[in-house]
């Protein structure tokens, strides 16, 4: 037991050495980590991963003390987590293919080596072990616990071989469904063209690439023969948003519309086949529909709930909601506004930092610190904020890492990725938000600082 101990403590003293250097300017790979200093490296990050996680395994299989188990169990989610968060961020917003695709094999062997845990029935019960044993623990780690025996039963680790394994199919199906529905949007959004330019308002145009076409029929045609201007529009979100919230031109709309509801094609079969597997799933592990499998284990326990929620709220905030009259707002405005609540709230201060040579995936990417003044640094935060060919099409918080204690005197900080598709203004002039966009801002930047604040003792919790 000792020496098994000795050694789960020696690895994470040299995994607190890597979090201390973290803010280093020292040359290091994608996010920090060294092993991503090119796109192979995925796949010494995967292994290391796993050969770690196997360590981790087997120290648990002992059944050491109800306290080592969760922190061992934590481990094993941190480690698996920085690789499977790793790439999944990598796969979403890198413009390089040879990253993007090297990501996509390291989420994917990730995800069937997660399926291999997730059905170890040793692990299982080391963590029924240490629920039953709440008394031994802090509330935190109990909590812990208790959503790590929820987890496997949500995995279907009750259940008998043959139904256990036809669950594992149908999640390694639904994920990769997942992955190639978002590759496809990404691939394709699809575009509409419009003639003449005056049915697009003017300050639109920036968004736009301009085509144009004969206006006059028959196959003769030469350099005086007169062409029409006009738009090719793309229907990626943000394009067809702006479409149709400020074009008055009825028929416009409906074309943008039902194109970019439409597209891509692709996705059609693959949407179906994602419904029939989400399906299949709840069925399997005993709900009704796919929505009452994922809500059930939240504090609304069923869509009824949370659709009486909302419509209860909506009728509240309406009033307040019509009375906003501000159409727009300045993008380095409502970043610095993020700051100024932060501050405020929580007395802790965004700071710019540099970004080590390699740790970026493309030169729009800024990294911040959150600093308190008593706490010391609080964490990181990478912002990549602009659209491009490829990336990820909404905005979402990607977690890198999370926060947890690695020690008594050691704390692995928080990384995250805060990653919209805001559109450059084609003037370089300021770039300005819509009030849905500065919603979807500050929604996504509450993921990421609920991170960031978070001082749990495990990953798992933050």
């Amino acid at each position: 037991m000792w020496k098994l101990t000795s050694r789960f403590r020696a690895h994470t003293n040299s995994t607190s050495w890597l979090v201390r250097n973290f803010s280093s300017r020292d040359p290091t790979g994608l996010y920090g980590f060294d092993h991503l200093k090119t796109a192979k490296g995925f796949q010494r990050f995967v292994a290391d991963a796993i050969e770690r996680s196997g360590e981790l395994v087997s120290y648990i299989s002992g059944m050491p003390s109800s306290p080592e188990i969760i922190k061992a169990m934590d481990e094993i989610s941190d480690t698996v987590c920085c690789v499977v968060d790793s790439a999944e961020l990598c796969r979403q917003t890198h413009p390089d293919r040879e990253f993007v695709e090297a990501a996509h094999k390291a989420a994917m062997d990730m995800n069937d080596y997660l399926h291999q845990l997730n059905t170890n029935h040793t692990l299982y019960a080391a963590v029924r072990k240490a629920e039953r044993d709440s008394n031994l623990l802090t509330e935190e780690a109990s909590r812990t616990a208790h959503h790590l025996r929820m987890d496997f039963e949500r995995g279907g680790i009750h259940l008998d071989p043959e139904k256990l394994n036809k669950v594992n199919n149908l999640t390694t199906n639904i994920f990769q469904l997942c992955s190639e529905f978002s590759e496809n949007i990404a691939d394709d959004p699809g575009h509409v063209d419009i003639f003449p330019v005056s049915r697009i308002p003017r300050h639109l145009h920036h968004l736009l690439s301009p085509i144009s076409r004969f206006t006059s029929g028959g196959s003769k045609r030469s350099a005086h023969t007169p062409k029409q201007k006009g738009f090719r529009i793309p229907t990626d979100q943000r394009t067809l948003s702006s479409i149709l919230q400020w074009t008055s031109d009825e028929e416009v709309r409906k074309m943008v519309y039902i194109q970019g509801n439409s597209v891509p094609h692709a996705n059609h079969g693959v949407l179906e086949k994602l419904i029939a597997s989400r399906h299949e799933l709840a069925q399997m592990m005993g709900c009704n529909s796919y929505a009452d499998f994922m809500v059930e284990p939240n504090l609304a326990k069923s869509p009824k709930v949370v659709t009486s929620f909302l419509q209860e709220l909506s009728k509240t905030v309406k009033p307040k909601a019509d009375e906003v009259v501000a159409s727009y707002f300045p993008l380095p405005q409502c970043i610095e506004g993020l700051k100024v609540l932060v501050e405020s709230l929580f007395g802790a201060t965004f700071h710019t930092v540099p970004l080590a040579p390699g740790e970026s995936w493309h030169p729009d990417v800024i990294k911040l610190s959150l600093h308190h003044p008593d706490e010391g640094d609080l964490g990181y935060l990478y912002l990549d904020l602009y659209s491009r060919k490829g990336k990820y099409p909404g905005c979402a918080s990607f977690a890198i890492k999370g926060g947890r204690k690695i020690s008594e005197s050691d704390y692995q900080l928080p990384v995250l990725a805060l990653v919209c598709n805001f559109s450059r203004a084609r003037d370089s002039s300021v770039v300005k938000l819509n009030h849905s966009e500065v919603e979807v801002l500050f929604h996504e930047f509450g993921h990421a600082l609920h991170s960031l604040l978070s001082r749990t003792v495990s990953s798992t919790g933050s």
